[in-house]
């Protein structure tokens, strides 16, 4: 069966947010919507999928603290 090239890419993962110049380099014509959250709210979100994907790589996931700082760090760059 033959597929249809996707007319529209949507990436969420919040990891994106810091290949912005990349993204445009390879995909200049790409449109990029920021989606605000409160920090209160997306910085547990996201160490919540950090910990969901470190949990399938690794067999010792870091503790919740120093995951939460490290988000966090990346966050404020």
């Amino acid at each position: 069966m033959m597929y249809d090239k996707p007319k529209r890419w949507v990436l969420k993962s919040p990891f994106h947010t810091g290949h912005v110049s990349e993204l445009a380099e390879v995909f200049p014509d790409a449109v990029v919507v920021w989606m605000h959250r409160p920090c209160k709210s997306s910085v547990p979100s996201w160490a919540s999928l950090t910990r969901t994907v470190d949990d399938l790589i690794e067999d010792d996931v870091q503790d919740l603290k120093s995951l939460g700082q490290e988000v966090l760090r990346y966050v404020l760059a």
